[in-house]
């Protein structure tokens, strides 16, 4: 921004400074906001399955990281032009690693359980 016609100091340039941040930091904000929204929107029905208890079977482990795998491709189609998409994601995603945890918990739980019955089954 410092040129030679603008020596340093200038009172014309602190205010350009001043202005050029504050857009940057609005749109910035405007960013996020429009991730958040993408990311809700897409998240929506994975959200709700999981109130559900729809994860919580053998193989639910599996299908919780395809759908996150989908809506993670699509979020990246939608926000690819945003500033802050990566920043989101990265948090949205971390934000899913608890639940991603739990689920596969459940899921070893229920397998060895119905890998029980199939054994008695058997005899």
């Amino acid at each position: 921004m410092r040129g030679p016609q603008c020596p340093p100091g200038n009172a014309v340039q602190e205010q350009t400074v001043k202005l050029f941040d504050g857009y940057v930091c609005q749109n910035e904000q405007a960013s996020k906001k429009q991730c958040e929204i993408i990311l809700s929107s897409l998240s929506a029905p994975m959200m709700k399955k999981l109130k559900q208890g729809f994860y919580a079977k053998p193989g639910g482990y599996d299908l919780f990281c395809k759908h996150l795998e989908d809506i993670k491709k699509k979020y990246n189609s939608q926000a690819k032009k945003q500033v802050k998409a990566e920043e989101v994601l990265d948090e949205f995603l971390k934000q899913k690693s608890v639940d991603s945890e739990a689920i596969l918990q459940v899921d070893k739980k229920l397998t060895v359980k119905e890998q029980k019955i199939r054994g008695e089954s058997f005899k």
